[in-house]
């Protein structure tokens, strides 16, 4: 079976190796997963949040990756906007 491998370019780290789909797999993984955004968008923001923040609770060390500011203080993305 076929595999492909991420790699950070920055540091050429393997970061992760998945098995090769076939399209089939891949037509119905994002089926599912549309599936799922459609029903996630009809939840509440509050609901939204305590979802998010038992993930991070869980995986500390992936938070960052929820936020999407990538650890900038907010003066500092605030300034970015317009780029």
């Amino acid at each position: 079976m076929s595999t492909i491998t991420t790699v950070n370019p920055a540091t050429e780290q393997e970061l992760e190796t998945y098995s090769v789909m076939t399209e089939a797999e891949a037509t119905e993984r994002l089926e599912a997963c549309h599936a799922a955004f459609l029903e996630w968008r009809k939840t509440d923001h509050s609901e939204r949040a305590k979802v998010l923040k038992a993930i991070v609770q869980g995986r500390p060390d992936r938070g960052q990756d929820l936020r999407g500011d990538h650890g900038l203080h907010r003066s500092e993305w605030a300034g970015r906007a317009g780029r």
